[in-house]
This record gives C-alpha cells, structure tokens and sequence, in this order.
C-alpha cells in the first residue's frame, strides 16, 4: 500500500535529493581528466538546481536526465574500455544502481514525488557517488596472507643477545 505523506516531508524529502546531487561531485576528488571534472561538476549541478524546486517535466529536468544519461554512459564506457581496474566491483555497484534507477523510474511514472521515488532516486545517487570513485581509483589490491609464522616473527628476532650485541641493554 502506498502511503501519502504531507508537503512539508515531501520537501525535506526533496532536499535528501539536493545533498545527495551536490554529493555527486566527490567523484571529482579522484580524477584530474578535465571531461569528467567537467561533466560530473555540470551534472551535479544541474541535478541540485533541479531537485531543489522539481517539476515533473521541466525544462531544467529534462536537462538532468540529459545530463545523467550522459554521465552514466560516459563513466560505463571509461571504465569498459579505457580503465579496467576494480571492473568486477564497479559492475556489481552498476548492477544494483540500474535497480535502484528502474524502481526510481516506475515508482515517479505511479505518482511523481512519492516516497519511494524519492528514496529510490536518493539510493540512485549514493550508488552513483560510488561508481564514479570504483571508476577513477587506482587498483584495489588485497594483500595475501603470508604463507608462514616466519613473516611475522623473524628467526632472527627470537635469537638472544649476546654480550658483542650492541642492542642489548645491561640491566
């Protein structure tokens, strides 16, 4: 069942949006390609401005989806093609926002602003914040875990002092 929520929610609602827009631009902080600087800031944006007074169908909203296309696809093919690093990782964070996206999409086509198209958008953008920092990090390398007692304590940190030890402190 859905619920209906008074305007004064819905706006604060909205604003979870504006944060979570302006949020979009952390992305910014782990590339120095001036395309992306540049679309991601463009992006971010426009979809603050938009998600600050939403109106279905706006000029200012078609640009946001403009926009948010163009990002998407931009960063996909990035990663794709051009920075393979972290590509299981980033395609497991673009499997679950294309669901969050998809459930943001039907439920704003059942009713324009409900709670749950706006919480499914706001979800939307915090996986987007993740898939741009997947996309422009260096490589995730998880350290294997030493084969031996040896790594941690060296043989020759068990041998006793001796008396031509210049480490040994005389009690």
């Amino acid at each position: 069942m859905k619920t209906t929520i008074n305007q004064e929610v819905l706006t604060d609602m909205r604003y979870l949006l504006v944060c979570s827009s302006i949020g979009l631009m952390i992305p910014l902080l782990f590339t120095t390609n001036i395309f992306f600087k540049t679309l991601i800031y463009t992006a971010s944006f426009i979809s603050a401005l938009f998600w600050s007074e939403a109106k279905e169908h706006s000029p200012i909203h078609m640009m946001d989806g403009f926009m948010a296309r163009v990002g998407i696809l931009s960063v996909l093919f990035y990663k794709l093609f051009i920075n393979n690093d972290n590509l299981t990782i980033f395609i497991i964070a673009t499997t679950i926002l294309s669901y969050f996206i998809y459930m943001s999409n039907k439920e704003s086509r059942i009713k324009w602003q409900s709670k749950d198209h706006i919480l499914y958008h706001f979800f939307s953008h915090i996986l987007l914040i993740i898939c741009g920092i997947l996309a422009f990090i260096p490589k995730i390398t998880i350290p294997k875990l030493p084969q031996s007692i040896d790594y941690f304590f060296p043989k020759s940190s068990l041998r006793k002092p001796t008396i031509s030890d210049p480490e040994r402190v005389d009690e």
